[in-house]
């Protein structure tokens, strides 16, 4: 069953590729080596922010293997949302002493708090774009699709202030560890904000920061949203100033980023699914024996 699975997934992501089309994805592939490096650096930061987030919920007192990390990101990215969060309790129910009630809880915690970062940071963009006098943007978002920035702005408040208000309800943590491992998920965004800018502008050297800052924003805001939002992004930020005469230029790009992460996910999945260890019929086995939760956790 697990190795059907396995195959399935990587099936899955193959064929997710070549929806893309391999022809169009070889056509737009950018120059830059350092393109695809900055490509890798965004896979791993997520990754990275969730294994520091989960030592700092259990005060470093459960093993945390970066490969399992790995897999839960790439679960919910390229296959199923929150199917990641599905792996991650088996694995600490299964392989790290915990019942699946103590693993739901440190789960969902981090997801609660991942949530609330990535509201905060949509309106902490919208902030800064509004404060550099780029407010204009906004309502070229609002003018393409008044539906999207409602409900954006709705999630995004009510997240955020229930988050804080009930937090003690709905939380296990004590509001210190809340708040460092809120600061984790905020530095993750803010470094995969900076390398993303990077990235484009390798790919389409010239283009004013302040365009990419934009960019960047109208990035945040629509996909955000359930429905839509992927068109929504494309038909504004075609328009912005400093790409506006970039077209196949900035499409080729994304396309090319879309590729690249399918590609990574992939990967990823493949360098953390344990084939060895199918064929002998076991489970992979995480790389440090666990010590129990204290008794606040």
């Amino acid at each position: 069953m697990r190795g059907a699975i396995v195959i399935g997934i990587v099936l899955y992501l193959f064929y997710k590729l070549s929806q893309i089309g391999w022809a169009e994805i070889m056509a737009a592939l950018p120059s830059s080596p350092l393109f695809y490096g900055l490509s890798i650096a965004v896979l791993l930061l997520p990754i990275w922010a969730e294994r520091s987030a989960f030592k700092i919920v259990t005060e470093n007192k459960i093993a945390a293997p970066f490969k399992v990390f790995a897999r839960k990101h790439v679960m919910n990215k390229a296959v199923l949302a929150y199917s990641g969060e599905a792996y991650l309790i088996h694995e600490l129910s299964e392989k790290a002493g915990l019942n699946v009630k103590r693993a739901a809880i440190i789960i969902k915690d981090l997801a609660l708090l991942r949530t609330f970062v990535a509201n905060l940071w949509v309106i902490i963009l919208a902030g800064v774009a509004v404060v550099f006098g780029q407010s204009e943007t906004l309502q070229n978002i609002a003018q393409a699709s008044p539906a999207l920035v409602v409900i954006v702005g709705l999630i995004c408040v009510l997240v955020c202030s229930g988050t804080v208000i009930f937090f003690k309800k709905i939380s296990n943590l004590p509001y210190g560890n809340g708040a460092k491992v809120a600061g984790v998920f905020l530095l993750r965004s803010l470094l995969i904000a900076a390398i993303m800018i990077a990235q484009w502008n390798l790919a389409i050297p010239g283009t004013p920061l302040s365009a990419w800052f934009i960019f960047m924003v109208v990035f945040s805001i629509a996909r955000k949203s359930p429905i839509g939002g992927e068109m929504v992004f494309i038909s504004v930020a075609l328009t912005l100033p400093g790409l506006e005469s970039q077209n196949a230029s900035v499409a080729a790009m994304l396309m090319t980023i879309l590729a690249l992460n399918q590609l990574n996910y992939l990967i990823t999945f493949l360098l953390t699914s344990g084939f060895p260890d199918l064929r002998k019929n076991k489970m992979i086995e995480l790389t440090a024996k666990a010590i129990p939760l204290s008794t606040n956790m």
